[in-house]
């Protein structure tokens, strides 16, 4: 079979469908990728799918051969061991199978810890071999019993079972077997009760976090886990950001936020405990040179992951300590942010005011005020004159390049208020918002309006953008009517915009 090294899961699923060995760094595992596509193609559902079994175990690593590659590139081939022909092995197989297929006829959730209690009773009596045979099928039938419809008593006993399995096949074999079993204990956080989580935490404690640098393979998963336990006032927090903050110094800082923001850009659930985490760990009294792990090994990824907590239309809690970091680690006049990147930063930052919420909008003005750290007052009636240099400098021109960009969109999908609870600060089900189709200058004209709240502030921006905004708004229109509605406009709001410069660009 070819061999070849990739990257993008993309890529290894492809190279999955069509049977070609994988070797990936720092590790993958062709079962995996199988397991991924299987999954992918439905929706797990508790009892029917164990009646069912609808997963195809046998294919899932073929020949019986678990493909990896090390730091070291040395090829690990799992070998079956001589014990593996004994007439005792063979029996504890068989009964592992039966164990399993007690699994297909559940009808109640009794059944089901009942089928778990066997499973882990075979394991415990044969903790000799310190393995799991059949471990695909095995890890399937323990993360459909992780169901969010199924009870606090079946997620318990699907706990006792992972840590069984831990304790058998010890800390040197767990990291080969740990893409199998976080499967079903990563996304377990999310919905399960206070007993459950924690006696998951206490997994991720004891079984996961010792195993340091092995842990890198699974690390987006793991923090985007352990972020969910990060929520304010609950027994939890601490402990949680405790784990976080070891993980954090086991597998290097730089590492770990790389991680962390990938986990930002992909999950929008764990993006409010996330940015409460980055917010806590970043130093606002020291310089950003002496803080550049916070950005992660490529700032292009902090970026998107930037971009889309900008974009998220869920609470207004995450976009608040979204602009709180902003101000603190990437202000206008920043040397560490390309403008490219500011640009598409503010693209998304600016439409915050259609949200009118007033902390939302001392935080944005804030940042391009370049008041972090200080207090800004909006309702004052003039404006600093050191406040409206620095808005004129670096603020006004990335304005009107965010505008422009936005408008060449010329229509965007926005959530509906009626889907969107986050109107008025509260959160969504982001599986079930309502996306509407707008224009772009409908939404340009209504922020353009809302920036006038802030007088002086937005009489600058209006005068900087409203040329350019007509000129999209119109343009299929004749092109003398262009320019009779921007000279009448322009004209009767004041602007102090060049109009021989306006006929100019529209030649």
């Amino acid at each position: 079979m070819m061999q070849m090294m990739l990257r993008p899961t993309a890529q290894l699923l492809s190279a999955v469908e069509n049977d070609v060995c994988v070797h990936v760094r720092p590790i993958a595992c062709l079962g995996l990728a199988k397991m991924i596509l299987s999954v992918a193609r439905q929706q797990l559902r508790p009892l029917q799918l164990f009646r069912e079994g609808r997963i195809d175990t046998e294919t899932l690593i073929p020949s019986g051969q678990l493909f990896l590659e090390y730091e070291h590139d040395v090829d690990v081939v799992r070998q079956p061991l001589s014990h593996h022909n004994s007439s005792k092995y063979k029996q504890y197989v068989a009964t592992v199978e039966k164990a399993l297929k007690q699994f297909e006829n559940t009808t109640e959730w009794a059944d089901l810890i009942s089928a778990l209690s066997k499973l882990n009773k075979v394991i415990a009596s044969n903790v000799k071999y310190r393995e799991v045979p059949k471990p695909v099928a095995v890890s399937k039938r323990l993360a459909q019993c992780l169901h969010p419809a199924l009870p606090a008593g079946v997620h318990l006993k699907v706990l006792e079972n992972y840590r069984q399995i831990f304790d058998v096949i010890g800390q040197d074999e767990l990291p080969k077997m740990l893409h199998l079993f976080s499967v079903g204990l990563f996304p377990l956080m999310d919905h399960c009760q206070i007993k459950v989580k924690d006696a998951l935490l206490h997994i991720f404690e004891v079984y996961f976090l010792p195993l340091k640098t092995q842990l890198r393979p699974s690390l987006p998963g793991f923090v985007g886990a352990a972020l969910m336990g990060l929520e304010e006032g609950t027994e939890f927090y601490e402990r949680s950001f405790r784990l976080l903050t070891e993980l954090c110094d086991t597998v290097g800082s730089e590492t770990f936020f790389s991680d962390l923001w990938e986990a930002l850009r992909g999950s929008p659930k764990v993006r409010l405990p996330g940015l409460i985490f980055v917010n806590s760990k970043f130093e606002k009294h020291l310089p950003m040179d002496d803080q550049l792990y916070i950005i992660g090994h490529h700032i292009d990824k902090a970026i998107e992951a930037i971009c889309a907590v900008a974009d998220d239309h869920g609470s207004a809690l995450v976009q608040r300590h979204l602009l709180d970091f902003l101000c603190s680690a990437f202000p206008l006049n920043s040397d560490h942010v390309v403008q490219a990147d500011l640009v598409q930063i503010m693209r998304r930052c600016l439409f915050v005011v259609l949200r009118r919420d007033a902390s939302l909008n001392r935080r944005l003005f804030s940042w391009f005020l370049n008041k972090s750290g200080s207090s800004d007052n909006p309702l004052k009636e003039r404006e600093d004159e050191e406040d409206i240099q620095f808005f004129m400098t670096y603020t006004l021109p990335l304005i009107k390049l965010a505008v422009e960009e936005y408008l060449r969109l010329d229509k965007v999908d926005v959530a509906t208020t009626s889907s969107v609870i986050a109107a008025v600060g509260g959160s969504y089900d982001s599986d079930a918002v309502e996306l509407q189709e707008q224009f772009t200058e409908v939404r340009v004209c209504r922020m353009l309006t809302y920036f006038l709240d802030r007088r002086q502030l937005g009489h600058l921006i209006l005068e900087e953008c409203l040329a350019m905004f007509l000129e999209y708004a119109c343009k299929h229109d004749d092109e003398d009517e262009v320019k009779v509605k921007i000279f009448r406009v322009t004209g009767s709001l004041g602007s102090k915009t060049d109009r021989s410069d306006v006929r100019r660009s529209l030649k």
